[in-house]
């Protein structure tokens, strides 16, 4: 999965560049769990706007948090499989 870290500087977004801005993804990504709506459709009840700060808040201050990802990695790594 793609990392958030500093998503707000990593424009233009989507495969082929249609979106400028982060708020942009918002109007043009559909989510297939949401029935094929947008994210703004999908989270019209709740506030986009601080779901919109909050992705462009995440920069290289933000802590990192382990996933299972890293927890497997370090596995391979402690048998010496994986550098």
């Amino acid at each position: 999965m793609p990392s958030l870290l500093n998503v707000n500087y990593h424009a233009p977004y989507l495969h082929r560049g249609q979106a400028q801005t982060v708020a942009d993804v918002f109007a043009l990504h559909t989510l297939p769990e949401a029935g094929g709506a947008t994210i703004a459709a999908a989270i019209c009840d709740s506030d986009p706007a601080a779901l919109l700060e909050f992705l462009k808040s995440i920069d290289a201050t933000t802590p990192r948090f382990r996933s299972e990802e890293d927890a497997f990695r370090d596995a391979l790594r402690s048998q010496g499989v994986c550098q």
